[in-house]
Formats: C-alpha cells, structure tokens, sequence
C-alpha cells in the first residue's frame, strides 16, 4: 500500500502546484477574475459534497457525513453570494466593499461551526430533515437581517480598511477551527487515518486562511490573495477527504462505522457466545438443582402425606374429644367426640355447638368463647355439664385453645367424659360429710366423756383427797411430832396425799378444765400459759391475742385449746428453744 501512497501525494501534490500557478497567473491579468475562479471552486467543491451526502443518505446515515454534506449547501450558497457581490462584479453595484464582506465572514462562521458541530455530535443521532430545516432557518434570518434590517455589523469600510467586528470575527473563526483539530482528534478511532490526515490539514490552512484575512486593507490585497490560495487548499483537501475518497473509495468514509460494526459485533459475538456458554453451565447446574429439588419436594410431599394419615389416623383413634368451632358451629369432629355426644361423625359436623351443652351452663360457654376470641385471657381447662342426642346430661372436661382455621378465628378443643368421676366425687363429697359429721360426733362424745371424767375427778376424788388432807394435817397439829412415833409417818403420807391432789389437777387440767366451760378459752388460753410457764420454767411465753371471746364460736374453744395443749407439748418434749411466739387473730 505504501509504494502507491508515495506517487498519490505527489500526484496530488503537482495538481495543487499547477492550480496555484494558474489562479496566480489570473490575478495577474485580473484580480476580479482570480477571485471569482478561487470562490467557483469552493462553491463546486461544496456543491458535490451535498450531492454525495443526499445521494448516498439512505446508505450511510452517518451524523458527520449528514451535518457536513448539509452545512456545504448553505456555505456555497453563500460563498456564491459573496462573490456576485464582490467589487467589479456589477451584480450589486451600490453595496461596496462591505457587503461581499458581510457575506463573507457569515460563511466563515457557518462553515467552522458547522465542522465542530459535525465532529463533536459524531456519536449523536441526526436526521437530515431536521439538520435541513436548521441551516435553512439560520441562513434566512442572517440574510433577512442583512438585505432587509441592515443590523448585521460592518466589516469593511472604505478608506479604514476592515473593521474590529470583522477582525475579532476572523480570529473566532481561527479559534473555532483550531479547537476543531484537538475534538477531531479524540474522534480519530472514526475516521480512516488518510481521512483523518486529510481533514487535520484542511483545519489548519483553513484557520490561517481566515488569519491571513485580518490583514489586508484593501480587496485586492496580498494577504488577501494568500488567504484564498490557503481557502483553496483546504477545500481541496476536503474534495480529497470526501469526495474523491467517496467515491474511489467508499469504504474508507462511507463505511468506516460498519468496519467499526464488524469489529465490535465480532466481540460482541465471541463476549456473547461465552456468556452462552456460561449462561448454559448455569442453566445446567440450575436444572440440576431444580431436578434435586423436585425430588426433594416429593420427598418431603409423600412425608407430609404420610404425616397427614397418621395424623388423621391418630385423631380418629384418640380416647378424647377433638373439635373445632367456628363461629359457634362444630366444623370439625372425631369419632371420639361423636360418641361421647351419642351422634354419628356424619351427624354432628355442621351441628350448633350450644345443642351440645347443658342449658344452665350455655351462657358460660358462649361467653368464654367470645372472650377467647378477642384475646382475652381465659382457664384453658374448665368442667361443664352437656346433652346427649337422647337428652341425657354428662359432665366433660374441656381444654381449649384459640386458633387460626381456614384464614378465621375458631376454638379448637380436646374434651373428655367426666361422668363418672363427677359421680365418683359427689359420693365422695358424701362419704366425706358423713365422715366429718361422725368424726364430730365422736369428737363431741370424747370431749363430753373428758368433761365427765374431769368433773368426777373434781368432785369425787379430789375432793376426797382434800378432806383427807385437811384431816391429816389437824391431827398432826394436835400431836408432838417429836415425841409420837407416828409423826413423821404421819407427814410422808400426808406428802403422798398432796401428790395425788397435784396429780389429779394434772389429769383434770389435760382431759378438759373447768374454765374453759366457765369463763371461756381466752381465759383458759392465759391460765394454761402461767401453768405452763410455771411448770417450765425456762420457757417465756409471748402472747399475742387479737380476738375477742364473742368472735369464737363455741365449737371452735375446745379445738383451739387442744392445738394449744398439743403445740405446748411438742415444745416441751423436743424443742430446746427458750421462747413460744403464741399469736391468735380473726381473719375473715
């Protein structure tokens, strides 16, 4: 490829030679003719780079190629205007210098925003309709404002040459185009690189073209003749860059995005076809975890329904009631609860749960229902009395709970037949009564036989050892105990007598005292304490007594007094301690 570049460029190279000899030649003869050859080049140029880029629309829709080939139309047109207004032309006789000028520098500005535009919106979407209708608006309002308004800025005026406006406006321009050349650049990877070489080259001249025209005083200046020298080189570059290079070439330019296409679809594809692959590994691994888990869930579907017979086996042979009410209706029941009712399964299910208990105790049921279905806390086990299919009133143990059936409140409940037990119990209740009414009785007849005892020891025989007594010590103050022989026997027996009198009081004290039937237990209860306190002596009694005789009922005085003696005794036979706490008080 290289050894053909090399005669390309020299080839090319002589062509740009011969045509600047020429033009040079022509202003020789004619400045005026060197002038309209120069800008006739650059409206062709920019004449076929339209009819390329509308021709060839529906193949490449590339933004750079639809922004430049639209943006050239205009740039001619008005490079056109430009030079049928130049001095000498006659075409506008009375505009001068100025308005060729004017003309001039607003193809400058189009034509260098229009490359800056093109390059900088080369990623970007454009459609030739819209590009159109802009270009078209914007050349109408300058030449509006410039033929109609007369507001466009002067930039020549005769004898003081070209003004600031127009000066500042060519180093804009220069400026545009030679910030153009970094942004192309960074576009590069777009371009073919002999387009790229090209189209740099053209930025260039182009930028000192519009320097060059900063400087002339005069149109037929020679820093105006250099400026249009550089204005043809660029255009021709641009022929170069487009249009030869379309049409010799057309892949280079026309097709470079669809080289680009290729290249990124290849690695699309090969990126694609590894995520193929990944994407079947994982859909393989996946399909496996699925099958693992399908079997998985059978697994875990025949347990369940192996769980659930067992379960429904486990409820049909329960010994106890099982049912659920929902909205006091038996929705659910087991063969057990049916039997105990003395329905058939079939029978009871849909049945009102109040049909099944007693009528006495149907307000306590539906109110502990209503309770426990707002929440509230309740005995989970309670007895109540219920009816059998033929009438008959049983007694059931009921143990309930609150649970969530088919998205509602019910009550699930578990009862057993109490019957029985009830019976059982009421007889025992009996059996207790009796026992406690003969326990009575005979705790009476033992006390009643303790008064007697204790009454007959009292009147009997102690009050026959006190005569004795009294007899004995008489008769022993009537004798000299020194001198009778006797005495001292007299006064041993007379000591044996005092010891059955104290022994008596002791047996009369422990089967009943009297005061307990004379002045009532709280006397009796302090008598026994000084007797008890007297006879062990190293215990101190501590009372605390805060009932009175009345509060007491007579039954009761004798039951006190035997705790009393019984607790005493206990002390006195196994505790070492050195005081009783005794504490007697009413509390309901």
């Amino acid at each position: 490829m290289k050894p053909r570049l090399v005669p390309a460029f020299l080839s090319d190279a002589v062509i740009i030679l011969a045509a600047l000899i020429g033009l040079y030649f022509s202003s020789l003869y004619s400045f005026l003719l060197f002038h309209s050859l120069v800008e006739m080049i650059s409206v062709v140029i920019s004449g076929t780079i339209f009819v390329l880029a509308w021709n060839s629309r529906k193949i490449v829709d590339h933004p750079f190629f639809v922004v430049l080939g639209v943006s050239y139309l205009f740039v001619g047109f008005l490079d056109l205007l430009h030079t049928l207004a130049y001095a000498g032309m006659g075409v506008f006789p009375q505009a001068g210098a100025n308005l060729p000028t004017q003309l001039w520098i607003a193809a400058r500005f189009l034509n260098s925003l229009s490359l800056f535009i093109a390059i900088g919106f080369i990623k970007r979407k454009v459609h030739y309709p819209s590009v159109y209708l802009a270009y078209t608006i914007a050349v109408a309002a300058f030449l509006i404002t410039l033929f109609l308004c007369n507001l466009f800025p002067d930039c020549y005026l005769e004898g003081s040459g070209l003004t600031p406006f127009k000066k500042i406006g060519e180093y804009i321009i220069s400026a545009i185009f030679v910030l153009t050349v970094p942004l192309l650049l960074k576009r590069r990877k777009m371009f073919d690189p002999g387009v790229l070489r090209l189209l740099l080259w053209a930025l260039i001249l182009t930028a000192l073209s519009e320097f060059a025209f900063t400087f002339y005083l005069g149109v037929y200046d020679l820093s105006n003749m250099i400026g249009h020298y550089f204005k043809v080189i660029a255009y021709y570059l641009i022929y170069k860059a487009l249009i030869e290079t379309g049409f010799v070439r057309p892949y280079n330019l026309l097709f470079r995005d669809l080289k680009h296409s290729e290249e990124e679809l290849r690695r699309v594809n090969e990126q694609l076809d590894a995520r193929v692959q990944q994407r079947t590994a994982q859909l393989i691994d996946a399909n496996r975890a699925l099958q693992a888990e399908i079997l998985e869930r059978k697994r875990v579907e025949t347990g369940l329904a192996e769980a659930e017979r067992n379960y429904s086996r486990l409820l049909e042979n329960s010994l106890t009631g099982i049912y659920i009410n929902l909205e006091g209706r038996i929705v659910f029941a087991n063969q057990r609860f049916a039997e105990i009712y003395g329905y058939s399964k079939e029978e009871i299910g849909g049945i009102e749960n109040l049909k099944l208990v007693h009528p006495e105790d149907r307000e306590l049921i539906e109110e502990r229902r209503l309770r426990r279905l707002r929440g509230e806390e309740l005995p989970s086990e309670y007895d109540s009395r219920g009816l059998t299919r033929d009438g008959r009133t049983i007694w059931v143990s009921r143990r309930n709970t609150l649970i969530d059936y088919r998205g509602k409140p019910a009550i699930l409940g578990n009862i057993v037949e109490t019957t029985q037990r009830k019976q059982m119990e009421e007889s025992l209740q009996e059996s207790r009564k009796e026992l406690r009414l003969l326990s009575a009785q005979l705790l009476t007849a033992q006390e009643n036989e303790r008064k007697w005892i204790a009454q007959e020891l009292h009147d009997s025989i102690g009050q026959t050892l006190a005569a004795v007594k009294f007899s004995l010590e008489r008769k022993i103050s009537q004798m000299d105990i020194q001198k009778a022989p006797s005495g001292m026997l007299l006064e041993n027996v007379l000591s044996l007598i005092q010891n059955g009198i104290d022994e008596t009081r002791t047996i009369m004290m422990n089967l009943r005292p009297s005061i307990l039937d004379d002045l009532g237990i709280l006397a009796t209860i302090n008598w026994f304490c000084r007797e008890f306190q007297r006879i062990y002596s190293h215990l101190q009694i501590h009372r605390d007594i805060r009932v009175e005789e009345k509060d007491i009922p007579h039954h009761l005085k004798i039951v006190i007094y035997r705790i009393l003696q019984e607790g005493m005794n206990n002390v006195s036979k196994h505790s070492r301690g050195t005081e009783v706490f005794l504490s007697l008080e009413k509390t309901r």
